[in-house]
C-alpha cells in the first residue's frame, strides 16, 4: 500500500507541472494530500501492536 501511495504522490507532482489549466492543479493537490494521508495511515497500522 505504501508503494501505491508513493505512486499517487508522483502522479500528483507530475500533474502540478503540466501546462493544463482548470481542474488539473486541484486534482494534483487532492492526489498529493490523499497520498500523504494514505502513507501515514499505512505506516500507522503497520506499526500498531496486534491484539
Amino acid at each position: 500500500m505504501l508503494i501505491a501511495a508513493a505512486a499517487v504522490l508522483v502522479i500528483g507532482i507530475v500533474l502540478l507541472f503540466t501546462p493544463w489549466d482548470g481542474l488539473i492543479p486541484v486534482l494534483a493537490w487532492v492526489l498529493i494530500v490523499a497520498s500523504i494521508a494514505l502513507g501515514a495511515i499505512t505506516l500507522f497500522f503497520s506499526r500498531a501492536p496486534r491484539s
